[in-house]
């Protein structure tokens, strides 16, 4: 076994084969001229810089269309924040007439309370006058009655006192005057 790297025998192959591909390497005699179409090394030539070319084209396309990729993405999310910009907007105009409508609507039930209010402190107000009304004609009527018993009972108390005063008188009439005297 020798002790050649084998490691080193792909970079080599390489080499020769990039060296070779050269035409002032390749040419081996003096004869044959600098430049022939024929030759198959100059062909590969040919086929080389041809594909390199299309590779350079396919690349600078790829880098065409990435931009123009780039461009339709930037105009798309430039129209979409616009679009979102737009909904935005419609949804704070919304918003704002909803709070406008909603202060409306509580302003309203503010102030139909306020009436409900002041009419029914009217009411109380009324009523409170009516039973003052009933209640002073109520007194009124308990004393007059007051007044009425208690001449009702002076009365009475007249009537018994001077019923006594009969019984007693009567009662020494039957006696024949005997009995205390009045």
């Amino acid at each position: 076994m020798s002790r050649f790297p084998l490691r080193l025998l792909p970079i080599l192959t390489l080499l020769f084969c990039f060296v070779g591909s050269f035409p002032a390497y390749s040419q081996t005699s003096e004869d044959t001229p600098a430049v022939n179409d024929d030759t198959p090394i100059q062909g590969q030539n040919n086929e080389r810089r041809e594909r390199r070319d299309q590779a350079r084209e396919n690349r600078q396309e790829r880098r065409g269309d990435r931009q123009q990729n780039r461009q339709e993405f930037r105009e798309n999310r430039q129209e979409q924040r616009g679009d979102r910009k737009e909904r935005h907007q419609e949804f704070r105009e919304k918003r704002q007439e909803q709070r406008s409508e909603r202060q409306e609507n509580r302003e309203e039930m503010r102030e139909n309370r306020q009436e409900q209010r002041g009419e029914r402190k009217d009411r109380m107000q009324e009523q409170r006058g009516e039973r003052k009304e009933r209640h002073q004609e109520f007194r009124e009527k308990r004393q007059e009655q007051r007044g009425e018993r208690q001449g009702n009972r002076q009365e009475m108390r007249e009537n018994r006192q001077k019923q006594r005063g009969e019984n007693r008188n009567n009662r020494q009439e039957r006696r024949g005057g005997r009995g205390r005297p009045n």
